[in-house]
């Protein structure tokens, strides 16, 4: 069974560009990326997707060490404790 999930308010729909308040998304059985959720549009009738981003937590593990925004994560993360240590150089 489908997840559904309610996000309260929804600024400029990509299908009518207005906002909407209390719209119920609904896990995409086949997600394409980071597009894990859809609506209908209450104006158009339209689809609406919902882009999700994973973001770590007080240094917490990667969930899945083959996911390559993981992998960015912690190059990114690596590059900060450069940066602050001044073991890195920045334009």
């Amino acid at each position: 069974m489908a997840k559904t999930i309610q996000v309260l308010d929804t600024y400029g729909c990509a299908r009518c560009g207005e906002d909407h308040a209390g719209l119920d998304f609904r896990e995409l059985t086949s997600p394409i990326r980071d597009l894990r959720y859809w609506a209908t549009c209450p104006k158009t009738g339209e689809p609406i997707l919902m882009r999700t981003v994973n973001v770590l937590l007080d240094n917490q593990a990667p969930r899945e060490e083959t996911d390559p925004s993981n992998a960015l994560i912690r190059r990114f993360t690596e590059l900060l404790d450069r940066l602050e240590k001044g073991t890195e150089r920045h334009a």
